[in-house]
């Protein structure tokens, strides 16, 4: 998306045009998104709709805070992260699975008891939260983050969930303009 001040025609599959106006995202300019031209229904204008309704800087910070609170609760309920502070992305979240937790089994306990679904591992005894776009909000961090609690623990992990989630708020209660 680092454009310029140039206009570009975005087309699809579906044929429909929409033109849009980028400003530069990181000369400190404001970042400016035009719709002149809209499809009723279409899933890409709604993505860019709440992408200008909320600009691109607004959603940036919500999701560099909204990653660090549940970090920072899952850290908080006796977990721990894969990757070390300095390289995590905001993008998604790597917790190392406790010993004598069937990642797999709390997987599903999560997806049919809660209707959390998160990710499994590529060879490494971990899983993985994704935190992109409209995922990466307030509640759903909430809803996220006990389900883990609760599907580790009934795994046998020694977890407190309890602490998770008050970290969380506490991280979140400090951000609440960028998060909210």
């Amino acid at each position: 998306m680092l454009l310029g001040n140039r206009s570009k025609s975005i087309q699809g599959p579906s044929r429909i045009g929409v033109w849009m106006s980028f400003a530069p995202i990181y000369s400190g300019q404001s970042t400016l998104i035009t719709i002149r031209r809209r499809s009723r229904g279409s899933w890409r204008y709604e993505a860019l709709r709440l992408i200008c309704d909320e600009t691109l800087e607004r959603r940036f910070a919500r999701h560099e805070h909204c990653s660090l609170a549940l970090q920072h609760g899952i850290e908080s309920m006796g977990l721990k992260l894969m990757a070390p502070s300095s390289i995590r992305l905001n993008s998604v979240v790597a917790i190392e699975v406790p010993d004598g937790v069937d990642s797999e089994r709390a997987r599903n306990y999560m997806s049919s008891r809660f209707k959390v679904e998160i990710s499994g591992d590529f060879g490494l005894n971990i899983v993985r939260i994704g935190q992109m776009g409209e995922q990466c909000r307030a509640p759903n961090l909430f809803r996220v983050l006990h389900a883990l609690g609760v599907a580790f623990a009934k795994e046998g992990a020694c977890v407190d969930t309890s602490a998770g989630m008050a970290a969380l708020e506490g991280y979140m209660s400090r951000y609440v303009d960028d998060i909210l």
